[in-house]
């Protein structure tokens, strides 16, 4: 056994299923330590992308959780996450924080609106 590169616990190996952040089953001391804007803070080989922001799985412009089987180009899994609560696919897409991303990003010209 070795350290996983992500909660530094003992796992079989980096990819273990058995691992915390394969599972998205995550404590606050290991996932307080993710934290990327601009794309996924994990991406495993085995297909799973996990974005995180501020240590709480989010995602403003899509799924935070994704799972694309190798090989294939069509997701099997996404879950819609904010702040790290989880969402309905329609519920997500209605959310405030959601609109208000969308409307910045597609006139970002315009001064952001409260």
């Amino acid at each position: 056994m070795k350290k996983c590169i992500n909660c530094d616990e003992n796992c079989h190996n980096d990819y273990d299923p058995n691992c915390k952040f394969f599972l998205l089953a995550f404590d606050a001391q290991c996932s307080e330590k993710l934290n990327n804007e601009n794309g996924p803070a994990i991406k495993r080989p085995n297909g799973v992308q996990v974005w995180y922001l501020n240590g709480l799985v989010s995602r403003l412009d899509g799924p935070a959780y994704i799972y694309t089987p190798s090989g294939e180009s069509i997701p099997i899994n996404e879950s819609y996450y904010i702040n790290g609560q989880p969402f309905s696919k329609e519920n997500y897409w209605k959310h405030p924080d959601v609109i208000k991303y969308q409307y910045l990003k597609n006139n970002p010209h315009l001064t952001p609106f409260i």
